[in-house]
Parts: structure tokens; C-alpha cells; sequence
């Protein structure tokens, strides 16, 4: 009997081992964009572009402007030298593929809900874009020459850092481990309970 409850409480501490690895993929940066660059003249500022997922709202809006244009959507924002988000002062130029044919670049307005254009110019085949305000940042090109298309998930996006389905996959990752915790803690409890009521019903035999 103890053997089997050291068994349980063993499955129970792995299962409470690996909740706290998924907590901590969960709460990990986002994936810097391999795709986009980014850099400013902006002093002891830096420039992040990370991959973002768009909602669905935000690609619907994006298509109304666009069309059928081929678009490249990342999360920018810029840090200073504490870390600390800041807004642009200064104009940020964008390395990236087909920057010849970008033809609009647009910035997500969070109060509007709706995308705002930015002023841009192409200058030693880079994409110089001075911004209004930094979320996610659309580039439009022309004809289907980019690299890749928007994605879209019904995840929100935040300034400070871009959202994805990562989150959304590890919330159901919690759940499941929740429901696996729970039945081992009942199942436990079960044995425990039947073992607990043989024993008092061997003992009661073994007195009369």
C-alpha cells in the first residue's frame, strides 16, 4: 500500500514538473522575425521586429486596403537602454526582401481598431518608414512578390510585444494538465479510501 502511494504522489510531483516548464515556454520572448530588420538612428534605441500573428479583424481591415496584394506583417516597438518601451523620435529603416516593391506601409491603430498609414521612402534598398505610433506593422508590395502572407489567428496583438497561437496552445496544455492532476488526485483518494475500508473490514473479522 505505501509503495503505491509513493507511486502516485511521484506521477502527481512529474505532472507539477511539467506544468511549470509549459508556464515558462508560455512566458517566453517572442520569436524575432528572420524575415525583417530593423534599425534607427534614434540614440541608445533599438529596434525589435518580431513575427506577429494578425486577428481576424486586423487582416480583414488590411485586405480592404490592400486588395490582393501581398503583405508582410511583423510586431515592431523600440526599447531603450533600460529596457524600457519607448516611441519613435526617429525615422526606422527596414531591411527585407523585395523592398523595391513595397508600395504601402501601414501601422495597427489599437484606439481606432483600424490601420493607419505611415509616411516611407526606399533608400539604399531599404524601407525607411516614419511611424506615427508602434504595433504591428503591415508592408503591402507590389503584385505577389513577397516572401510569405500575413497568418491569421484569433489572438490579440500588443504593442510591446507580438502575439501568436503559442499562447492559445499552451492555455489548452494547462487545461489538460489540470484534468490529469485532478483524476490522479482522485484516484488516489479512491484507493486510499478502499484500502483504508478493507483494512477496518479484515480487522472487525479478524476480532470476532
Amino acid at each position: 500500500m505505501k509503495k503505491l502511494i509513493s507511486i502516485v504522489v511521484a506521477l502527481v510531483m512529474v505532472c507539477a514538473m511539467g506544468f511549470a516548464v509549459m508556464a515558462d515556454d508560455a512566458t517566453s520572448s517572442p520569436t524575432a522575425s528572420s524575415k525583417v530588420s530593423g534599425t534607427t538612428d534614434q540614440a541608445g534605441v533599438t529596434v525589435h521586429v518580431e513575427d506577429v500573428s494578425l486577428t481576424e479583424s486586423q487582416t480583414t481591415a488590411l485586405k480592404t486596403l490592400v486588395g490582393d496584394k501581398t503583405t508582410e506583417a511583423v510586431n515592431v516597438y523600440l526599447t531603450d537602454d533600460t529596457g524600457a518601451v519607448v516611441q519613435p523620435s526617429a525615422p526606422v529603416a527596414f531591411t527585407l526582401d523585395n523592398a523595391s516593391n513595397v508600395t504601402n506601409v501601414y501601422v495597427w491603430n489599437n484606439e481606432t481598431s483600424a490601420w493607419d498609414s505611415a509616411t516611407f521612402e526606399l533608400k539604399d534598398g531599404k524601407v525607411v518608414v516614419t511611424f506615427p505610433h508602434l504595433s504591428p506593422v503591415a508592408f503591402a508590395f507590389r503584385g505577389e512578390t513577397a516572401s510569405n502572407s500575413t497568418t491569421t489567428t484569433t489572438s490579440n496583438s500588443t504593442a510591446a510585444a507580438g502575439t501568436d497561437s503559442t499562447k492559445s496552445s499552451a492555455q489548452t496544455g494547462y487545461n489538460s494538465l489540470i484534468y490529469i492532476v485532478a483524476a490522479i488526485a482522485l484516484a488516489s483518494g479512491a484507493v486510499f479510501f478502499f484500502s483504508s475500508a478493507k483494512k477496518q473490514s479484515v480487522a472487525k473479522e479478524v476480532q470476532m
